[in-house]
């Protein structure tokens, strides 16, 4: 269920991080990606930790807007997601398209973005 924007700043996110945030020690060099498929699947772990709030197994649109506005932040730009942002990232991370991100379309955006010549069998069949 889509809320408006000026109900984001009511849903009373915790102001620290449920875990400490990604560090570079984190990552993995394979010498062409970011880091390997055990490396992206762990990321992927604390990602989803970090983002679905209330536990329930599953990325919510109201849970994705913090995901959208840390990673423009993390590009030190400022951005206020409207309907249409929030709906396009929403599709973009529902990797199987089941209409709910959970850990698997986390796990599997991580294996695509932050590996190199990942193997489609070891993805499930992700692309």
């Amino acid at each position: 269920m889509y809320s408006s924007p000026s109900s984001y700043s009511a849903y009373n996110y915790p102001t620290q991080s449920v875990s400490k945030p990604l560090q570079e020690s984190d990552f993995k060099y394979t010498g062409g990606g970011l880091t390997d498929i055990t490396g992206a699947k762990a990321i992927a772990k604390r990602i989803f930790e970090m983002y679905d709030r209330d536990r329930d197994g599953n990325i919510s649109n109201m849970e994705v807007v913090p995901m959208m506005v840390d990673a423009y932040q993390g590009m030190n730009r400022r951005f206020q997601p409207n309907k249409q942002d929030i709906d396009s990232f929403y599709k973009i991370c529902d990797r199987n398209k089941d209409g709910r991100v959970n850990y698997e379309d986390v796990e599997a955006l991580c294996i695509k973005y932050l590996t190199t010549g990942y193997m489609k069998e070891e993805m499930g069949g992700y692309k």
